[in-house]
């Protein structure tokens, strides 16, 4: 029986600190697996916590392979990179520690392949009662109890475009918090569009590439199924709101082309185990602060 180590979403060192990183590391360890999964979010898009990260678990002896998650390509309005090129040095730095990343090739070994791309979100898992317009500005204003909003943050650190939001910036003694966000230059539809498509056009030529393999696993960091959505929390407006960054389903759609047995996927931090349209699917997600 094959084992496989499978977890993501860390967000190091934001969510787990070092010490649980060591004990993150100990417990997979520990498994002795045959492989090692890490499906995203291993950080908060910083270079120097991806190295950290990359130490870390680089003696652990078995193939690690690495699929980037949407945190990990943030920029900060400091950096002049664009998230494609956080993303390409990334990839260079995992695979000079020794690990596969699949958002730049897949893995092939003996009769087990892997397949893997961070995926991403083209609002096909948008929930109709909101409007298309507030769901591609990323942010939600709403009543409760009192005035609130909710945004979802690729909209200030995911962008394929070089620019530096705080010189772009413009602010009146009027204005508000919730104003003041609203003014941050965002990544567009058309950036998430379009790089939805570069991601489905890998994890497709990928998945090709190895379409002879007895058992064929696809990892993704964004939700390949509608039918993963609102599983283990509360519906709320603001988590149904946030359905339309939470991935789509063109990926699920291609892995059952393809005849995917396994997927990884991430994202959501929950822990869901669930088999849809003959695929095995495991959310890892779910990880303890620490």
């Amino acid at each position: 029986m094959i084992k496989i180590a499978a977890f993501s979403d860390a967000h190091f060192p934001k969510l787990v600190g070092i010490k649980g990183l060591k004990v993150l590391r100990n417990s997979v360890n520990n498994i002795d697996p045959d492989y090692v999964v890490i499906a995203g979010d291993l950080t908060e898009g910083e270079k120097e916590s991806f190295e950290i990260f990359l130490k870390e678990f680089e003696e652990i002896d078995c193939p690690k392979l690495i699929c980037l998650g949407n945190h990990d390509l943030w920029v900060q309005s400091f950096e002049e990179a664009t998230s494609l090129e956080k993303m390409e040095e990334f990839i260079e730095m995992g695979e000079s520690f020794g690990y596969h990343m699949l958002d730049n090739k897949p893995f092939l070994e003996k009769d087990i392949g892997f397949a893997g791309t961070v995926g991403w979100y083209d609002y096909s898992f948008a929930d109709p009662q909101f409007p298309i317009k507030d769901i591609e500005n990323k942010i939600l204003f709403y009543k409760g109890d009192t005035f609130a909003a909710s945004w979802w943050n690729d909209r200030f650190y995911f962008r394929l475009k070089k620019r530096n939001p705080l010189m772009e910036m413009t602010f009146t003694e009027d204005d508000n918090f919730f104003v003041d966000s609203l003014k941050i230059p965002r990544s567009s539809r058309e950036e998430d569009t379009y790089f939805t498509k570069l991601c489905y056009k890998h994890l497709n030529k990928s998945l090709n590439k190895i379409k002879d393999a007895k058992i064929k696993i696809a990892v993704i960091h964004h939700l390949p199924f509608k039918e993963l959505l609102n599983i283990g929390r509360e519906k709320t407006i603001e988590s149904l709101f946030f359905n339309a960054y939470m991935g789509s389903k063109c990926f699920g759609e291609l892995m059952i082309e393809k005849k995917v047995d396994i997927c990884i996927c991430g994202h959501t931090h929950l822990d869901v185990r669930r088999k849809i349209h003959g695929i095995e699917v495991y959310n890892v997600s779910e990880i303890k602060r620490g």
